[in-house]
């Protein structure tokens, strides 16, 4: 994925006769793209990781929705669901290895179901 990001910049970048905002634009593109280069691809390196949170919502808005209906509180409901999901998003690579190992050790420690 980084291979085809970095071929699709530099074509940009070499593209001739370009207008001046297109020009701006490529250039801070390609500035960016260097500069979070490093955190941009990090989903790639762990098999089966998912590559948005659109799963992770999801199951945040379906438990909000369901805790409304049986509490009937809206306030502190969601308030301890944006703690937890803030609590498990990190943009350090080390804390995100660490959330991994305790989620992994959480993972191996579930007993095992008749379902399965």
């Amino acid at each position: 994925m980084a291979e085809q990001l970095r071929s699709y910049l530099d074509t940009v970048l070499r593209l001739p006769h370009v207008t001046p905002p297109l020009e701006t634009f490529r250039w801070h593109l390609d500035k960016v793209s260097r500069s979070y280069w490093s955190g941009l691809f990090h989903c790639y390196d762990v098999p089966d990781l998912p590559r948005t949170n659109n799963a992770l919502e999801s199951h945040f808005r379906k438990t909000g929705r369901h805790l409304l209906r049986i509490t009937g509180q809206r306030g502190q409901t969601q308030h301890t669901l944006q703690r937890q999901r803030f609590r498990l998003q990190s943009r350090s690579l080390r804390q995100t290895q660490a959330q991994f190992d305790q989620l992994r050790q959480q993972w191996q420690a579930l007993q095992v179901t008749p379902t399965g």
